[in-house]
């Protein structure tokens, strides 16, 4: 033992993969109990309510961990280990439910700030008070040199889901943001915004769930066709989408469209930025409710991909599935995704999930100006 060097020690050490086993080492000798606690032991390593031993001695003596999990309320002494801690993290997950504990987060999130490793910060608030709301987002959206957050809030109770969270404490930040994830409403919209705005120039994926309706969000198009590298959008149809035609870098785009009539105005949006964005490469349509009539809202969303006769989409994946799940007699998407391919040149990958009685109903509707060189894979779902 005493002749290898730390250096291979260190290396022995680095394949351990729970922080109890770590801990264990330092009771052998005083060379590894040294050892133990080089950073380069930790930073692979996670610690959480979910392990089976007890956090504290971790948070107590690792320099530096890969990520942290705290489920709030923690229970024990855990209380207030992740908030006093000098462990710094590369990434936070917080689960929060019921009221009163956002301030323990959002100390948690400036500690691991202080500490200078935070790059991600996963949330997740359930029967949370709308009180609780700002103060967590207020401390995110000036916490610097994030690269990822992920935001999801769903308030309990009997509360209003349409009430505002302004942010608070919030501070502009040099923009570091490459991914966003978040349940954008009414209540989060501000936040969203304010993350979208400040981060414009370095965001490339956004991902933007829709619990609630998202007609009532209707400038946040706009700031999203400010982000200037944006290359990968998830999100429902919502008002104003036609504004993202000027945003150049977007290559892929997955829609859930919502084919009720007062979606109308959304889903028109929609069809001018297919017809306009030649620069995507991916497009997914998840339609919801399903279209099951050639003259329901959504369905002429493939035609418009297809109308410029300039696109450059090489996968195309659609979803049409009617719920609760049972076949239908008849959908017409096949045959308007069979009339769209002579104008999609660059198609090389064609999935279609739709629950009709017939399954072969695309190969069927294709005719032989379709195209020279067809899609080289096809998956059609009944």
């Amino acid at each position: 033992m005493e002749v290898l060097p730390d250096d291979v020690w260190l290396m022995v050490l680095e394949k351990l993969e729970e922080a109890a086993d770590v801990l264990a080492c330092r009771l052998v000798c005083k060379r590894l109990a040294a050892l133990a606690v080089h950073p380069a032991v930790w930073r692979h390593l996670e610690v959480g309510q979910s392990k089976p031993y007890c956090s504290c001695p971790v948070l107590r003596l690792a320099p530096c961990l890969d990520s942290i999990s705290v489920h709030l309320p923690a229970k024990g002494c855990t209380q207030w280990a992740f908030a006093s801690t000098r462990c710094a993290a590369a990434k936070l997950y917080i689960p929060i439910k019921g009221r009163s504990h956002a301030g323990l987060a959002a100390a948690i999130i400036c500690k691991q700030e202080m500490l200078g490793r935070l790059t991600d910060v996963e949330i997740e608030m359930r029967s949370v008070a709308v009180t609780d709301v700002p103060i967590l987002l207020g401390t995110l959206a000036s916490t610097s040199r994030l690269t990822r957050i992920c935001v999801y809030v769903y308030l309990g109770g009997n509360q209003l889901p349409n009430t505002p969270a302004p942010i608070l404490g919030g501070t502009a930040v040099t923009p570091s943001l490459r991914e966003f994830e978040c349940n954008l409403s009414p209540l989060t919209e501000p936040f969203v915004k304010s993350i979208l705005s400040q981060h414009a120039t370095t965001l490339e994926d956004v991902l933007l769930d829709f619990p609630l309706s998202s007609l009532t969000c209707t400038s946040t198009a706009l700031i999203l066709a400010g982000v200037t590298n944006l290359r990968m959008l998830v999100c429902d149809c919502f008002p104003g989408m036609e504004s993202l035609v000027a945003c150049k870098s977007l290559k892929v785009l997955a829609l859930t469209v919502n084919t009720e009539s007062h979606y109308r105005p959304a889903v028109a949006g929609l069809a001018k930025l297919l017809r306009g964005a030649e620069q995507l490469r991916k497009v997914n349509l998840t339609y919801k409710p399903a279209v099951r009539s050639p003259t329901d809202l959504g369905g002429e969303l493939v035609l418009a991909l297809a109308s410029s006769g300039r696109s450059c989409v090489e996968t195309l994946h659609i979803t049409n599935r009617c719920y609760p799940f049972f076949s239908v007699e008849y959908t017409p998407l096949p045959e308007l995704v069979a009339s769209a391919l002579p104008s999609l040149p660059a198609l090389r990958h064609l999935n279609l999930q739709d629950n009709a009685k017939r399954p072969d109903a695309l190969l069927l509707a294709i005719r032989p100006d379709v195209s020279a060189q067809p899609p080289s894979y096809w998956h059609i779902t009944e």
